[in-house]
């Protein structure tokens, strides 16, 4: 809190829970480096209000509630090669829009499995842009409350339910998300292949139904 220039590197900030719990606050502070830290089971991994310009870069989110939330009178964070996995909610972005940068230099983070895409050439970075949303926001910007029951079955109903409705709204605009290579996945020709088949098999019937009208 009220910090400039400092680098926060190489710590773990766990088992954070209860009402008003943070892994760590960067709160009217600027220009702050946060670099491979482990946040892991917090009620809210970061918390960032009233804060600019600050580089939140390969850190860890695993099993918090809330992996980070970012309220609006914070501005011009870049967040690059962050890993969110597991989280209730990933990223929250409270009290309305505010620019904010989810990449840097043609790299961005890493959403889990759920929110991967393709990666053809194999570079590690998803061949398009993804959108990380959620409707959570909403509750707990109208009741403080709210973060006692985030982990409550009756949450992801809720978030199911708001995606159903397409009444969720963006929280990430990933443009260079980062893909998980894993073993013993297909090569890269198996995609291309299987977007091919329906376009040969729309040819070839064009084609032979060209020959039966002549």
């Amino acid at each position: 809190m009220h910090s400039q220039g400092i680098i926060l590197e190489g710590n773990q900030f766990s088992f954070n829970q209860g009402s008003r719990s943070f892994g760590l606050i960067i709160q009217t502070s600027e220009d702050n480096i946060i670099k491979n830290n482990e946040f892991y089971l917090n009620q809210r991994g970061i918390y960032l209000e009233q804060s600019n310009q600050n580089q939140i870069i390969g850190n860890k989110f695993f099993h918090n509630d809330i992996g980070i939330e970012l309220w609006s009178s914070s501005t011009n964070q870049v967040f690059t090669d962050n890993h969110f996995k597991q989280n209730v909610a990933h990223v929250l972005n409270v009290g309305g829009e505010a620019t904010n940068h989810w990449f840097k230099n043609g790299r961005g983070n890493y959403w889990g499995n759920e929110q991967s895409g393709f990666d053809l050439d194999q570079n590690g970075i998803g061949d398009s842009p993804i959108e990380y949303k959620s409707s959570l926001y909403k509750l707990i910007d109208e009741n403080e409350l709210a973060y006692l029951f985030l982990k409550s079955p009756s949450i992801g109903i809720y978030e199911k339910i708001n995606e159903v409705m397409n009444t969720q709204d963006v929280m990430v605009e990933d443009q260079f998300p980062l893909i998980a290579k894993q073993k013993g996945r297909s090569p890269t020709w198996v995609p291309m292949l299987l977007f091919s088949i329906p376009i040969l098999l729309v040819g070839i019937g064009r084609f032979y139904n060209s020959k039966r009208s002549r």
